[in-house]
């Protein structure tokens, strides 16, 4: 049974009186990640963003380790659910993965305005610089810091690797580990940290992806969201197999014939 999705705000793991429920807006992906067990005390998971819509599958853990990233070629919106037209011989076949190893990942500045102080940006698919929707990695030098700015566009992130800071710049450092998920509203000025060098995967459902001065700041009517990876619930993907892979959902109502995406772990081996 798919596990009932909620949305919980991440505050600082032992504060449990401060945490509170919104309107989140998380991401399309499906990570195939080797995640740190989840807490016995876990947290519900945050509901679909109306505009996710786009579907990627990949799998990175840390590029410093040198692994292989995977990338599915289906990057756009999930096909319709199949008719019940017995003959299946003429349909074509599912397109098989593309696979990005590590070697072959070409970094670039993520804002080239800001040359060597910018963080470095690895696109997966798509094209952050069109109007698509796109998959990239982001990587953050330690004790990177940005100034206060926003976006013209939502973006989903999971931490791959190191720590991640993303909230208001007048708020305390939230610092969220490898496998924690956030999301930035377009229009929201806030600053990104990292502890330690770090690794996200982002997603926007449409390019291009900008960086703005805080004076252009807008409310599109989003709630940001950051998922401490300690709040994530996860549940086995067979019920007869407690020690096989497990599925976390993001967003999305399977059972309803939506769009959705979950994180998958998959145990060592």
């Amino acid at each position: 049974m798919t596990p009932r999705i909620q949305t919980m705000a991440y505050q600082q793991p032992d504060s449990e009186s401060d945490r509170a429920r919104l309107s989140g807006s998380p991401m399309t992906a499906l990570l195939d990640l080797p995640l740190p067990p989840a807490a016995s005390a876990s947290r519900a998971l945050p509901s679909a963003n109306r505009s996710a819509r786009s579907l990627v599958s990949f799998t990175v853990w840390s590029l410093c380790a040198a692994l292989a990233l995977a990338v599915s070629a289906c990057a756009s919106a999930p096909s319709p659910a199949a008719d019940n037209t017995p003959d299946t011989a003429s349909r074509p076949a599912p397109p098989a993965p593309t696979i990005i190893r590590v070697a072959d990942v070409e970094w670039q500045p993520l804002n080239p305005a800001r040359g060597d102080a910018s963080p470095r940006a690895a696109t997966l698919w798509g094209d952050r610089n069109g109007n698509v929707a796109t998959g990239f990695l982001v990587r953050f030098a330690d004790g990177f810091s940005s100034p206060p700015h926003i976006h013209n566009v939502t973006y989903r992130g999971v931490v791959i690797s190191g720590q991640v800071h993303n909230a208001d710049a007048a708020a305390p450092n939230l610092w969220m580990p490898t496998g924690s998920f956030w999301t930035q509203p377009a229009g929201g000025a806030h600053i990104t940290a990292a502890k330690g060098e770090s690794i996200a995967y982002i997603e926007i459902d449409s390019g291009p992806y900008l960086v703005r001065p805080v004076d252009a700041a807008f409310d599109a009517g989003e709630v940001p969201l950051n998922l401490h990876a300690r709040n994530i619930v996860w549940s086995s993907a067979d019920p007869a197999d407690a020690d096989g892979p497990a599925l976390a959902p993001l967003w999305g109502d399977p059972t309803g014939g939506q769009a959705s995406g979950y994180m998958v772990r998959l145990p060592a081996g």
